[in-house]
């Protein structure tokens, strides 16, 4: 017998998530549409073809958007509401002074399902210094060998690492030294020692770390970073691992998504932001491009979502086959529930 989802019955408030009365304009170039928080069910429904058979489309993973100013020794500011909610005020992601990583600022932003980049719509942007983004991600790989170190007081583990002397390394997938680490020393960038007590019985496991992801910054202009709207994107690691935040920062204080396993990226500047840098959206972009799911003329979508939490749907990604059309999306509540 096949699996059932009861619902609570009856829906609740519905509201037009489409960016016009007539629907969301599509071209065969990707477009991203918000969904009013907190979402139950959505219906979509294409039309106004254009020489397009096809309206194509991807439900995108919620984003956990989180600021921190002193390297997450305090609770960070959480956007992930501001920059993803279609009610949300304009400018509601505050970026002003970001400061560099050194200084203990930058971006948390992660999800459930690995992505292709984040698009962002700057709203004031950075007019300040010149300066670069970097986005990391949690970078998982093999460890190829355990050796004892300080007469068995410590173990050499061997694995490819970007640390330096004091960073924390999460190791997984072994039955001994599954954790996280102080790297109390480091030889060249396969080598790196850790204060547990050498086992003999294993050699191999995964050591998950912060790993450039190479990203072209489409908000980029005159040498600055967030100066303009544009999507920062990336190839799809193949070795990106899901973590706990409180894996990698272990004197993180508790707060929400502290140990929520999800694809985190970090985001930080060379220089720091103006004094005016606010955004009105980052929304995730999917990882797939080859494979949308298809809807044909007279063909409408309706069901269920989790929607503004972990795990859930953050905005629907949808363009054409070829030619133009419109997509009106609706947004339903559950009965007796309301938009917030």
């Amino acid at each position: 017998m096949c699996p059932q989802e009861v619902t609570a019955g009856a829906l609740g408030e519905e509201r037009d998530a489409s960016t016009a009365d007539t629907g969301t304009a599509l071209t065969t170039t990707a477009t991203f549409i918000r969904l009013p928080r907190v979402t139950n069910h959505i219906r979509m429904i294409p039309r106004n073809w254009s020489t397009a058979v096809l309206a194509k489309y991807h439900l995108n993973p919620w984003l956990t958007i989180l600021k921190t100013v002193n390297a997450l020794t305090t609770t960070p500011t959480d956007y992930s509401n501001a920059g993803q909610d279609l009610s949300a005020a304009a400018a509601s992601v505050v970026l002003s002074d970001l400061d560099t990583l050194a200084n203990g600022d930058f971006l948390l932003v992660g999800s459930h399902l690995p992505i292709r980049g984040v698009l962002v719509d700057v709203n004031a942007t950075n007019a300040g210094a010149a300066s670069t983004l970097a986005v990391k991600y949690t970078r998982g790989t093999a460890i190829t060998a355990m050796a004892t170190s300080d007469s068995g007081a410590k173990t050499i583990i061997t694995a490819t690492h970007a640390y330096s002397n004091g960073d924390i390394a999460f190791i997984t997938g072994t039955r001994n030294y599954d954790g996280s680490w102080v790297v109390e020393q480091v030889v060249g960038t396969t080598t790196f020692v850790i204060a547990k007590p050498f086992v003999t019985d294993e050699a191999t496991g995964v050591n998950v770390h912060w790993s450039d992801i190479t990203p072209t910054d489409g908000t980029a202009s005159g040498g600055k970073t967030f100066a303009q709207d544009g999507n920062v994107t990336w190839t799809v690691p193949t070795d990106w691992k899901s973590v706990k935040l409180s894996n990698i920062y272990t004197s993180a204080p508790a707060f929400t998504h502290r140990d929520t396993t999800m694809y985190w990226t970090r985001w930080d500047v060379s220089a720091a932001l103006d004094a005016s840098v606010t955004i009105d959206r980052m929304l995730s972009m999917n990882r797939n491009t080859a494979n949308y799911a298809s809807m044909v003329s007279g063909l409408s979508l309706e069901q269920r979502i989790r929607h503004a939490e972990p795990g859930g749907i953050g905005n629907v990604e949808a363009l054409t086959d070829a030619g133009t059309a419109n997509l009106v999306v609706t947004a339903l509540c559950n009965r007796d529930g309301g938009f917030i």
